[in-house]
């Protein structure tokens, strides 16, 4: 079997990673996955070409907020030449079926659909507005043989609630590299990169610097953590992007305010990921909205005691007071008291710890969203 997933961004994030490690996964099955994307960055193309696969990048433009009104009208434009690229594209190749992944994805899903493969659409966000999300729904019902959602949040956003039409594929942690027995850290990364008191207490977070990270109200949980419990180190691992510089500058600015500058630490991008949640006595996740997210399914394999929002697929696959602590989104006050909760309980943090890694192992792991990729692939391509 030949499969080509198409992505919107040449940027390396949550969809481009996960799609590379299942990728991995059914090349040792047997199935052969290639990947296409528009010209940007390189680093990721550069990392799916040292692995082998082969990489198609035609020009076509993106969808862009609301107010870029000229880069939208620019992708109106270019839309038949962009469809018509990408189908070129997909003839060369001759995939048995195209993976049409993110849910903005519309040039690859005509092309995809003006094709001989079969189309599977992959609707792994929450971001598009109404009725943006409807019309999205529309068009997958149309052009796809089948839907697959990462959540059953996602699949409410862009559906009626009841609607059972789509297969549901959960996003894959590697629970051998995030794996707390396994995980050598050598230098302590962290301690080296910010000065801490052995003593002090670290409650990190990862995820990339943009407003549905809920970053403010982090900020002012910790605040209220620093009042209440005393002083812990508070390290952001996440890229800056361009389109976010705005919103960081309003980050450091609150950081300032609340006087924090000595206890939240951005960190920017990092590869090392395992070695950073290893250094962490808890992690937070205080997004306001999400699908997966992976950041939260690594902590999870990692044994991390952890407060989250109720975001993504935490009310399906994480229960509060059995794998964590489980607040509201946007909720600062309640944030930062289950934040002192986990640091002033640390024999339940472990019991939360142990009891997350098995739901990771049992929910998110390797073996199982590798079977059920091919399940739903398989079943795709049934006459």
């Amino acid at each position: 079997m030949d499969v080509l997933v198409c992505l919107t961004d040449s940027r390396t994030g949550g969809p481009q990673i996960r799609s590379l490690s299942v990728a991995r996964l059914l090349r040792e099955r047997g199935i052969e996955t290639s990947f296409l994307f528009p010209p940007g960055e390189d680093v990721f193309a550069e990392r799916l070409a040292e692995e082998g696969f082969s990489v198609y990048r035609p020009h076509f433009s993106c969808v862009h907020p609301p107010a870029r009104v000229f880069a939208n009208l620019n992708y109106v434009g270019t839309f038949p030449v962009s469809v018509a690229r990408i189908l070129g594209c997909i003839r060369d190749l001759d995939p048995d079926l195209v993976h049409v992944n993110m849910s903005f994805n519309f040039q690859s899903a005509v092309a995809a659909y003006l094709s001989d493969a079969k189309v599977l659409w992959h609707l792994n966000d929450v971001n598009a507005p109404w009725p943006i999300n409807r019309a999205v729904a529309t068009a997958a019902k149309a052009m796809s043989d089948t839907i697959v959602v990462s959540s059953n949040v996602v699949n409410q956003h862009f559906f009626v609630e009841d609607w059972e039409g789509s297969e549901t594929v959960y996003p894959i942690v590697d629970t051998d590299q995030y794996d707390p027995l396994k995980t050598f850290v050598d230098k302590n990364p962290l301690h080296e990169m910010v000065d801490i008191d052995a003593s002090t207490p670290i409650v990190g977070s990862i995820g990339n610097v943009n407003r549905t990270k809920g970053y403010e109200y982090l900020l002012r949980a910790v605040r209220h953590v620093v009042d209440s419990y005393g002083p812990i180190c508070v390290p952001i691992a996440g890229s800056i992007l361009d389109t976010q510089r705005e919103y960081y500058r309003s980050l450091l600015k609150l950081r300032s305010e609340l006087k924090l500058e000595d206890t939240v630490h951005f960190l920017g991008r990092r590869s090392d990921i395992p070695q950073l949640l290893s250094e962490f006595d808890a992690f937070a996740m205080p997004s306001v909205a999400e699908t997966g997210p992976m950041t939260l399914m690594e902590a999870m394999a990692m044994e991390k005691p952890i407060v989250t929002t109720n975001v993504g697929v935490v009310p399906e696959q994480f229960v509060h007071k059995e794998h964590g602590l489980v607040v509201p989104p946007a909720d600062s006050e309640s944030l930062g008291e289950a934040m002192c909760d986990l640091l002033n309980e640390p024999k339940k943090c472990r019991e939360y710890g142990r009891s997350a890694r098995e739901r990771a192992k049992d929910a998110f792991s390797v073996d199982h969203i590798a079977d059920r990729h091919i399940e739903v692939y398989s079943s795709t391509l049934e006459p």
